[in-house]
């Protein structure tokens, strides 16, 4: 049982003892922040990250690795969706300038067309949610 598992655990005890004699609504609150405060170090744990699959190698690529990457496949497209958390604008300046230099068109405010393939770059507030997409 790793450490947010054992604290998790611990949470959930101390909860129904407090619940019993705090009124809910600010328990409620208390729950909720201590549940962001998780996600958050959770998020930031210096772990490995996953690497992009061999099938996108083809796009230019924003890190080496990426915590949180998921693909999906249907009959008419394949697509690859990573999520960087502390990225700067500067980051996302150069980014977006190598894939104009590229060759990839700038068709909407966060879409990058090539051919049969478009990369999404979503950016705000430091994350940045990028798609590789595949049209079939």
């Amino acid at each position: 049982m790793g450490l947010f598992d054992s604290l998790k655990k611990l949470g959930e005890n101390l909860g129904k003892e407090i619940e019993k004699g705090v009124n809910s609504e600010a328990f409620k609150s208390v729950k909720d922040t201590l549940a962001n405060v998780g996600a958050s170090v959770s998020n930031n744990d210096s772990t490995q990250g996953k690497e992009i699959p061999q099938e996108y190698m083809g796009f230019p690529k924003f890190r080496e690795t990426t915590k949180n990457l998921s693909t999906k496949e249907t009959p008419n497209y394949t697509r690859c969706t990573m999520d960087y958390s502390n990225v700067s604008q500067d980051e996302i300046d150069a980014y977006t300038t190598q894939l104009i230099q590229l060759g990839y068109v700038k068709n909407t405010a966060v879409r990058y067309d090539k051919g049969n393939t478009y990369i999404i770059v979503d950016y705000a507030y430091g994350e940045l949610n990028l798609v590789f997409h595949i049209k079939k």
